[in-house]
């Protein structure tokens, strides 16, 4: 992947833990590592390396890159390995977005709930805070037994403001309909492999819509482009009327690109917004995989 003179570069990464009894160490340099952030989910985090503890149990791990933290989030599993050549530990971990999903909130009802009071009821005692210029709530939010703290935010955003929330790793929210995005233009030298895919299934030639007023399904919209095949579909308002065929861009960047969902990506004469990124470290060396939709 990174190579100067026939030799593997590699990034300069170090993870480190914190115990439960909250003695923090330095665990070492990682053999391999894989780093997954995807729209709606946990950062999700796996790595292998030859440590010298063999009976810690860790509750946080973070990742540097130079000076910048990449990740931090509580570890789901640890194995512990020792053969001849000493001990290996691997640990999964996901990012702090878990602690909304593993979190249930208590079952109720709430009538017009306020984002501050959303913010201070069921994200802030997690080390979340939801920002928006909008304040007021609308609508009645319920939650029955088993509802995550996630599913719940989905649905007072979803009902009260029609949008959905952006997460960030330091704990901030967003609204999606409010949010701004950054825009990322990689460097186009550390392309290793580019790939676009088109949804040609997605096409539509022609919806047939329902008149408001017989109920009768006898208004045509035609595809204004011949898209080769007849693809008709049946909606009873205008407004699901959508002839877009999505492309989905996937680029393999040599190296660890900095980069997060929800943000806008320029690459080439490709434009989009970021669904996931993939940090990855084996044997090889380092890559960034980025898929985004244009």
């Amino acid at each position: 992947m990174l190579r100067y003179k026939n030799s593997i570069v590699r990034e300069k990464l170090l993870v480190y833990g914190k115990t439960v009894d909250g003695s923090e160490m330095l665990l070492g340099v990682p053999g391999r590592l894989s780093l997954k952030k995807d729209k709606d989910a946990a950062s999700l985090l796996s790595f292998k390396m030859r440590v010298d503890c063999t009976k810690e149990r860790f509750c946080e791990i973070w990742v540097l890159s130079g000076n910048k933290e990449i990740f931090r989030g509580i570890p789901d599993e640890e194995i512990y390995t020792r053969d001849y050549s000493g001990t290996c530990l691997e640990i999964s971990a996901r990012c702090k977005i878990s602690l909304l999903i593993d979190n249930e909130v208590m079952p109720q009802k709430i009538n017009n709930p306020s984002v501050s009071f959303f913010s201070r009821k069921f994200l802030e005692p997690l080390g979340f805070k939801l920002k928006s210029s909008v304040k007021k709530g609308f609508g009645e939010l319920k939650a029955v037994e088993g509802t995550s703290v996630l599913g719940f935010l989905n649905s007072f955003l979803s009902k009260a403001f029609a949008t959905k929330p952006v997460i960030k790793s330091d704990g901030s929210i967003y609204l999606l309909s409010e949010y701004s995005p950054k825009t990322n233009r990689p460097d186009e030298s550390k392309l290793l492999k580019a790939e676009v895919t088109s949804r040609n299934y997605e096409a539509v030639s022609e919806y047939v819509l329902k008149d408001s007023v017989t109920g009768a399904y006898n208004m045509h919209v035609t595809n204004p482009e011949n898209i080769g095949v007849i693809r008709r579909k049946y909606r009873d308002k205008a407004k699901d009327v959508d002839f877009t065929v999505s492309r989905e861009v996937r680029l393999i960047l040599e190296g660890f690109v900095d980069m997060e969902v929800y943000d806008r990506i320029e690459f080439l004469d490709e434009r989009g917004i970021i669904e996931s990124v993939k940090y990855e470290r084996d044997a090889s060396g380092d890559k960034t995989t980025v898929c985004f939709k244009t």
